[in-house]
């Protein structure tokens, strides 16, 4: 007898097919939640709080034009909505304008000087002038008024003449010098009063790398919890996975194999995007697996719940050790199902494709005839 046709091939692929079902239904169900809960949305809000601080609060709770509507948001109001991931240039934009009135207004007003300027020295524009006397109305108690006051300080450090009015309730006039060069008032500027917007600039690869880590984590913690809820409900602990893979004839461990890869082949080129493709492909394994197990399971039902406790009990005489058994070996199943959907498709079509006998073989040449 070869190892193809030996009952440990035969267990072990209807052990890695039962695998590859439980990941699959683990993954749609897993979609659905994220769908309903914005999961990337939360993992990216909190990467960006832990990244930015409380910049990034501001930037969550303001209404720019970045929020998308929520699953279940059928209004865009604001400031509600949920924050998508955002590209470099789109998070510096936010950021700005996130910031007082003032320095958000004057640093568009620089922004546009510059580019007016074409990185030359030139006369300042008339829009740079309007500015100027804006800030120098500026009156005390005003909102915004001591921004404009800081400002304006900055501006006479940088060759503006500033004709400070002690007795008036204005900051007072502020003129330009004939020739500013834009580029380097606006470097200036973004130093002093946007620091945290460098910073965010210079650290984007790293924040972008913070994120992925943090939400590959979340996936990972939500696939293990949902895979041990659905091993401890539907008793599919990894001990009763095996015992049912090796009662498996090789047809139908071939048959079992053929089913979820096509399954899985299916999902991976025809995307799952909406609540009704999600609840069919749930359905349909989750009739597969009562299938193959023989289970017919009531939600809610006193009868069903003793039922399982009977088969924990016939685990080890002892109750306690049985429980312990048991919780371990659901345990392994989700941990074993936490590897993925692609892992086990792998082996399992791997192992199919050995029993059809479609696995290449390489060709050894024989003595004296080379290529």
């Amino acid at each position: 007898m070869t190892f193809l046709n030996s009952p440990i091939f035969t267990t072990l692929l209807g052990f890695a097919s039962y695998m590859l079902g439980l990941a699959i239904l683990v993954q749609i169900i897993q979609e659905v939640y994220k769908y309903i809960r914005s999961s990337k949305s939360k993992a990216y809000s909190k990467a960006l709080t832990d990244f930015l601080g409380p910049w990034a609060v501001q930037l969550q709770r303001g209404n720019f034009g970045l929020k998308a509507r929520g699953p279940f948001q059928w209004k865009r109001l604001r400031p509600k909505g949920i924050l998508l991931p955002l590209d470099k240039k789109q998070l510096i934009n936010g950021l700005e304008k996130t910031s007082p009135y003032w320095v958000n207004k004057t640093n568009t007003l620089l922004k546009q000087e510059a580019k007016y300027q074409s990185d030359t020295a030139k006369a300042p524009s008339p829009a740079w002038l309007e500015l100027l006397q804006e800030l120098g109305k500026v009156e005390k108690g005003a909102s915004g008024y001591w921004n404009a006051f800081e400002i304006v300080g900055w501006l006479k450090g940088k060759d503006h003449v500033w004709e400070k009015q002690d007795k008036s309730n204005v900051i007072g006039p502020v003129a330009p010098p004939k020739i500013i060069k834009a580029s380097d008032l606006l470097a200036s500027f973004q130093e002093k009063f946007l620091p945290h917007i460098q910073e965010a600039a210079d650290n984007f690869a790293q924040y972008q790398k913070n994120f992925e880590f943090t939400y590959k984590r979340r996936n990972l913690r939500q696939t293990f919890i949902i895979a041990l809820t659905l091993s401890l409900f539907f008793q599919l602990n990894v001990g009763r996975l095996y015992q049912k893979a090796a009662s498996m004839s090789p047809k139908e461990a071939l048959a079992l194999a053929e089913g979820y890869v096509q399954l899985y082949e299916h999902m991976d080129k025809e995307k799952v995007s909406s609540f009704e493709e999600m609840e069919k492909k749930i359905e349909e394994i989750k009739l597969q697996l009562l299938k193959d197990f023989g289970t017919q399971i009531k939600q809610d039902s006193i009868q069903d719940i003793l039922v399982r406790w009977e088969y924990v009990k016939s685990m080890d005489p002892i109750p306690i050790i049985a429980l312990l058994r048991y919780l371990f070996e659901c345990l392994v199943t989700a941990l074993l199902i936490c590897f993925g959907a692609p892992l086990w498709n792998d082996i399992v079509t791997y192992f199919f494709r050995l029993q059809k006998g479609k696995t290449k073989r390489r060709v050894i040449p024989e003595e004296g005839n080379y290529a």
